[in-house]
């Protein structure tokens, strides 16, 4: 160390060209090669550490929730292209790719399922193509699920009687078979004048059971075995007309700016919760996860918000909804909000949804849950 310090800076310099000069030129260029090698292996130990270093940084990310979705995005992403580019044929209400034409749906029975709080939790929505939510008497909401007959559902219920607008719903899609127990005056009048296909818990109890578990109002149920029996017996005495397909386009997981939180504040206080990763809505009711009787989580692929002219009609509170003409909408779907419009021309119609441009919005495929509110009352959030 003493000489060294001793050495300045120039000697040095010396001391090294004369040792250069010594050696000889096959040993330079020997030498030459030795550090082109060492070059190259420190370049490739430097890549292989890149690579680690991304591998480790993404799964940190991924295991610490940062960005948690990414990957799956990715993933969810390159599957709905797959399926759009693969999808011929589609089933009639739900858009879903079919194999063959027999699988696309062309009959349907339509079943009032109650949504009263004493009746959770409910039974067979979850295999629903479509539902809407009214509201009812004291703004308590009330589903219509619609089912392609020839689905296998083991228990659907509680079933509850029929409303006026529920029948104005029905004709959107023919006449399909109409499942209830009992139901308001105007709408039982209907149902007679209008010879619509209809399953009566009050007249055709055999399609049907109580339970014991619960109590009544709330303890009617029925199932595809029981309707599909119906449909065999009564069926072939219906004009079951035809429907008009909504247009459907697979809608891409959100990336960024995403409608995370649909939060309806009107009948009873529930929200939808969106997540890229499956790109659905999961449903919350009374602050809590909706679930049916198998304790699985409902879901929607597309929500939509119908607003709607309601009104009083008698002393009892039951209402009357305006379904033809048009209103204010909202659609849903791939974690994005579209500003929307709705048009019913004639009752035999199919309702319609279009964007600001008045085109025909392209619905997500899978399951449709439509959400029918009052235009002065309808509270609708979301972020």
């Amino acid at each position: 160390m003493c000489i060294m310090k001793k050495l300045s800076r120039k000697k040095i310099q010396k001391i090294i060209k004369v040792l250069y000069k010594k050696i000889s030129f096959k040993k330079r260029s020997s030498l030459r090669v030795d550090i082109a090698y060492i070059v190259y292996a420190l370049a490739a130990l430097i890549f292989l550490l890149a690579i680690l270093l991304f591998v480790w940084f993404n799964q940190s990310r991924f295991i610490t929730g940062e960005k948690e979705d990414y990957a799956i995005d990715v993933l969810v992403e390159h599957l709905h292209v797959n399926e759009e580019e693969s999808c011929e044929i589609r089933q009639v209400i739900s858009g879903i790719c079919a194999e063959k034409e027999e699988d696309i749906h062309k009959e349907f029975v339509a079943v009032v399922v109650e949504n009263h709080i004493d009746a959770l939790p409910l039974s067979g929505i979850q295999d629903a193509s479509i539902i809407y939510e009214f509201p009812v008497e004291s703004d308590i909401p009330r589903l219509l699920a619609i089912f392609p007959v020839d689905m296998d559902v083991e228990k659907v219920g509680p079933v509850r009687s029929a409303r006026p607008y529920f029948l104005d719903t029905l004709y959107e899609y023919g006449n399909p078979m109409f499942m209830h127990v009992g139901g308001s005056p105007e709408s039982l009048l209907r149902i007679k004048d209008e010879s619509l296909f209809s399953v009566n818990e009050f007249f055709r109890s055999w399609y049907f059971w109580r339970s014991k578990k619960r109590y009544a109002p709330h303890n009617t149920y029925t199932s595809s075995k029981l309707w599909q029996g119906a449909y065999e017996r009564y069926g072939k005495e219906q004009d079951l007309g035809t429907i008009t397909p909504w247009k459907f386009k697979t809608a891409q997981p959100c990336e960024s700016e995403c409608i995370t939180f649909i939060d309806f504040d009107y009948f009873y206080k529930h929200e939808w919760h969106y997540s890229s990763n499956t790109n659905r809505y999961v449903r919350e009711q009374f602050r809590r996860p909706y679930i049916d009787d198998k304790t699985e989580q409902v879901f929607a692929d597309t929500i939509i918000v119908q607003y709607v002219e309601t009104r009083v009609l008698d002393a009892v509170g039951r209402l009357r909804l305006d379904l033809l003409g048009s209103g204010k909408a909202l659609v849903f779907m791939g974690g994005k909000a579209v500003d929307a419009t709705w048009k019913r021309d004639s009752l035999r119609s199919r309702t319609q949804w279009l964007d600001t441009f008045g085109e025909e919005i392209l619905l997500n495929p899978g399951k449709i849950w439509i959400e029918v509110v009052s235009r002065t009352k309808g509270g609708v959030l979301y972020q």
